[in-house]
């Protein structure tokens, strides 16, 4: 089952939330540009444009995953786009979302979290992340384009965020380094992965309930540009869950 969810926006979005989880032991809109195809499947599809329309439009994810104890976890994020637009850390003009993420293991709530994303369009640009709670505040230092076209064997950077406790970036909580993937995958879709590293977590950082650990997202895209997540795999702690 195939869920529709916002594209990525340069923060792992799940391992913030569920990072402390793990280590305490438990981390559509469309587009009308065209694809190829090689062996049966799709080679190439709508890249900046396809992630700009769905990061406009307001999606609802739900998925789940089992750990290796036969615990049952379900995932649950609903996005909504913000309209108008805003600066951020002083960039502008700056478009936003909110995604509320919520994590249940066994039917019993273990983590909530509320943040804010920021990015500019025309391409797509990730400027930064806010929790709700003003902790953490995370900063893009440095991004990589979306490619305008995703063709299968592409990969590269995608961009590095820096962690901070809150606003006034006086006190680093971690570093992220994202990078991406294009595989095939079949006649209809091609596979879209971004993997985000966190490291150097910092004493103040596990204290804001972040941790060191892997956060892979990855979306089946096909060749009008309409992006399914196909899975969300978040690893901290030496424990992985896989969300289908």
């Amino acid at each position: 089952m195939r869920n529709e969810y916002s594209s990525s926006k340069g923060t792992a979005l799940v391992l913030v939330v569920l990072g402390s989880v793990l280590v305490d032991g438990c981390g559509g809109g469309g587009y009308g540009g065209g694809g190829g195809m090689m062996n049966g499947n799709l080679t190439y599809a709508p890249g900046d444009a396809a992630v700009a329309a769905f990061l406009q439009a307001d999606h609802h994810l739900m998925l789940s995953a089992m750990d290796s104890s036969s615990n049952n976890y379900t995932l649950q994020i609903d996005q909504v786009a913000n309209a108008g637009t805003t600066t951020f850390n002083g960039v502008g003009p700056a478009y936003s979302d909110t995604a509320t993420v919520s994590l249940s293991k066994n039917s019993m709530l273990v983590a909530s979290t509320v943040d804010t994303s920021y990015y500019l369009l025309s391409p797509v640009m990730p400027l930064g992340k806010v929790n709700n709670s003003g902790t953490p505040y995370a900063i893009v230092t440095s991004s990589t384009p979306i490619p305008m076209t995703l063709t299968v064997g592409g990969s590269g950077s995608f961009d590095n965020v820096t962690y901070y406790h809150d606003s006034t970036m006086a006190v680093l909580d971690a570093n992220e380094v994202s990078t991406y993937t294009v595989t095939s995958l079949d006649s209809m879709s091609l596979l879209y992965c971004v993997q985000a590293v966190i490291s150097g977590t910092t004493v103040q950082g596990i204290a804001d309930g972040m941790a060191d650990g892997t956060e892979t997202d990855c979306y089946a895209v096909t060749s009008a540009g309409m992006a399914t997540v196909v899975s969300v795999s978040v690893s901290a702690g030496g424990v992985t869950l896989m969300f289908k």
